[in-house]
């Protein structure tokens, strides 16, 4: 790395890091048009209006349909997942064994969720090759971690891919689709029903 990329990357602020990849920074989709000022009028985010609102109704929507089981425990938001040291990966919803979740901890888990659900890719690559591959390296990241399965949204195209270590099937929005054990979701019903 030159010098004068690790001069930019110390100044640029830690809130616009997204995560971690063995020490590499991955900043939120934005960061670079905000920091060159042409788009002063928005800082970077995790996620658009609808993106909060669609984890949110989904989060509800799976809370609300496995609360009696004891066997699970969801969280939402930017959940941080420990996979290693310099290495750490977002995910919006997680569904964790209860056994493997800790509850009063102000760290990022160091425990695997079961499920973990992603909607759209948030990250600052300079090219879509770059993006795409670093989506295939967090899949694979997730995976070696103790992920079993991952539920992709894609927001724009209204597709949804269900990544598991073996195969990847594809869905459209108003299409139910298994999350685990008899538990189904899907999401046009789901926006239909609190939209």
């Amino acid at each position: 790395m030159t010098l004068e990329k690790q001069v930019i990357k110390r100044m640029i602020p830690k809130r616009f890091i997204y995560e971690m990849d063995e020490g590499t920074p991955i900043y939120y989709k934005g960061t670079k048009a905000y920091l060159e000022g042409t788009n002063l009028n928005e800082t970077p985010m995790p996620d658009s209006l609808f993106q909060s609102w669609l984890k949110g109704k989904i989060y509800l929507f799976l809370s609300l349909l496995m609360m009696d089981n004891p066997k699970y425990d969801l969280t939402v938001g930017e959940q941080g997942l420990s996979l290693k040291k310099n290495l750490w990966r977002a995910v919006d919803i997680a569904i964790f064994n209860k056994e493997n979740i800790k509850i009063k901890s102000n760290n990022y888990s160091k425990e695997p969720p079961v499920i973990a659900f992603e909607i759209d890719l948030k990250g600052e690559f300079e090219t879509t090759q770059k993006l795409q591959k670093d989506h295939k390296r967090k899949i694979k990241q997730l995976f070696e971690f103790g992920v079993e399965k991952i539920i992709w949204i894609y927001t724009n195209q209204e597709e949804i891919k269900i990544i598991s270590p073996t195969e990847e099937h594809s869905y459209s929005w108003n299409e139910d689709i298994n999350v685990l054990e008899n538990y189904t979701i899907n999401i046009q019903k789901i926006i239909d029903k609190y939209q």
